[in-house]
């Protein structure tokens, strides 16, 4: 399972002797230094800064301690020469917006962004049934207001690898990942459709209690001078005692409610004038007994916000083990080491305007050092992390006469042993289930299939572009949680790629006087144009550098 930066990096054809024979990349004698301003420069600069400084310091350190033993691997095949020691640093840089869908966009954790209610969060379940008992409707559905979001991935890795030239026909070789995922999530909330605001205060509300008060007290003394006169029997009494406790009843609710600072019904919704009705028929109540309580009753006007989402929603249900609300930091972390094994099949160098044909096959084994990402159901880019497995890569270049180009095409089949790895596993039927938080599951993604033809045209001696396709695709990955837990599946997926490829020899005119400074520089852009629904719709651009010493 080779990493991505080995595509770009696949050798071509010898421009200078059309073979297979000789130098990878040549050197150019005659090419202006200005080469490496139209070429090299545009190449790091995409990197970033900080790591296009580091890859430059280290191919120059290399340069400058062995200037007479480094050269460009123009070797006509990927198995490197006999008693070779390759230095490769790239790095691969994932933007993933979103997944394909069903009208060509879906975002990533769809299933979070939905309607705010008590189906979807029971904890809003009591809010709702002191919304009815407030406003005497059995049947009034609280509705907070809808979720809505961004939730994007970054990637970026730094694979460093080096290889050796065990014997002619077979190499051997190690790369070690630095990974960097960050995941962009902005949670909003919407209150289109809400029937429920924050809870008024202030001088509103304070004044409403003082008044809606007095007119109890009112009420009280008249029921209570009603009993003494007629008797606690006499209807007067009971139709008063009656009135005084429904009043006091809703007055305790309502007090409750705002010093709770629960969802209260919102100005101009179907809550808000239920609680308005609700309140007509209490004055109505304490006007038949001879008092007069506020006119208005002060509703909500502020819709709920992201402070009441997270505080009140999201931090009770999952606290930090749930779909992130916002951004976390990224790190860099070591990701999966591998070890690969090449082995040289077939090489028949072109000869005059006799086509060409080379090929090799490569073993990997990954080591399961790197973190496992625990939202990776929920995103789920390539290659997965965390998992021992392995791999194969059969690489063919099929080479055109006198130099002018090739056909690289590509095989690689990847597979992952079963392991225990901390996963966000949610029903997308239930996806804030408090139940569904981050926990220790056994299982493998499923195996990855890869094939991809790449033609590649020789534009000037030394330089090499590349256009082609890649078609990739995964097969189902399950997960089962412990105890007997629910199995979490991740569905198959497939991807129709495009790819961009461009590839620069080096050149042999000195940077510095006296001063050889060869590497092979190649970048190479990746983007999924279609694919089935749920199948990242992700961009990938990869660069990559090496040099050779030879024994």
């Amino acid at each position: 399972m080779a990493h991505p930066t080995a595509s770009p990096l696949t050798p071509g054809p010898d421009p200078r002797t059309g073979s297979g024979k000789g130098p990878r990349f040549p050197f150019l004698p005659g090419m202006p230094r200005s080469a490496l301003g139209a070429a090299g420069v545009p190449a790091v600069r995409a990197v970033g800064r900080t790591v296009g400084r580091t890859v430059g310091r280290l191919i120059l350190g290399l340069a400058l301690c062995l200037p007479g033993l480094l050269e460009a691997q123009h070797v006509e095949d990927p198995v490197l020469p006999r008693g070779a020691i390759l230095f490769q640093v790239g790095g691969v840089f994932t933007h993933a917006p979103g997944a394909f869908g069903a009208n060509g966009h879906q975002p990533f954790g769809e299933p979070f962004f939905t309607s705010v209610d008590p189906a979807t969060f029971p904890a809003l379940e009591p809010v709702q049934n002191r919304l009815r008992d407030l406003t005497g409707r059995s049947d009034l559905s609280l509705r907070v207001g809808e979720i809505r979001g961004r939730f994007e991935v970054n990637e970026q890795v730094l694979p460093i690898r080096v290889g050796y030239g065990l014997m002619d026909r077979v190499s051997l070789g190690v790369t070690v990942p630095f990974v960097r995922r960050r995941t962009d999530a902005h949670l909003l909330l919407d209150a289109g459709g809400a029937n429920v605001g924050a809870s008024p205060g202030g001088d509103l509300t304070g004044a409403f209690q003082t008044q809606s008060r007095a007119a109890l007290d009112t009420v009280r003394a008249q029921v209570g001078e009603a009993c003494e006169q007629f008797g606690e029997e006499s209807e007067a009494c009971v139709d008063g005692r009656a009135t005084e406790a429904r009043v006091a009843g809703f007055l305790d609710l309502l007090d409750s409610v705002w010093e709770d600072a629960t969802p209260f019904p919102l100005d101009g919704t179907e809550a808000g004038l239920a609680l308005v009705d609700r309140w007509s028929s209490v004055r109505e109540d304490l006007f038949t007994w001879g008092a007069e309580g506020p006119a208005d009753l002060p509703l909500a006007t502020v819709p709920l916000g992201d402070t009441f989402l997270r505080n009140q929603l999201v931090n009770p249900v999952w606290g930090s083990d749930g779909f992130p609300t916002a951004t976390p930091e990224a790190f860099l972390l070591l990701g999966d080491v591998e070890a690969h094994l090449v082995v040289g099949l077939l090489h028949l160098p072109p000869e005059g305007r006799r086509p060409g044909v080379r090929s090799a096959v490569e073993g990997t084994v990954r080591l399961p050092t790197g973190q496992s990402d625990s939202l990776s159901l929920v995103t789920p880019l390539d290659p997965p992390r965390g998992y021992a497995g392995g791999g194969v890569r059969w690489v063919t270049d099929l080479l055109l006469a006198e130099g002018r180009g090739g056909f690289l095409l590509t095989l690689e089949w990847s597979t992952f042993l079963e392991g225990d790895v901390v996963l966000l596993a949610t029903d997308p039927d239930r996806p804030w289930d408090p139940a569904a938080r981050r926990s220790l599951v056994s299982g493998a993604p499923g195996d990855r299939l890869t094939l991809g033809v790449t033609p590649r045209w020789s534009v000037t001696p030394g330089l090499f572009l590349g256009g082609g396709y890649e078609w990739a695709h995964g097969t189902e990955g399950r997960w089962s949680g412990g105890n007997g837990g629910p199995v979490s599946v991740a569905p198959s997926t497939t991807q129709h790629r495009g790819v961009l490829e461009f590839r620069m020899a080096g050149w042999s005119t000195p940077l510095v006087e006296d001063l050889r400074f060869p590497v092979e520089l190649a970048a190479r852009g990746v983007w999924a144009f279609a694919g089935e629904a749920g199948t990242p719709r992700e961009r990938r651009v990869e660069l990559g550098a090496r040099v050779l010493r030879r024994r």
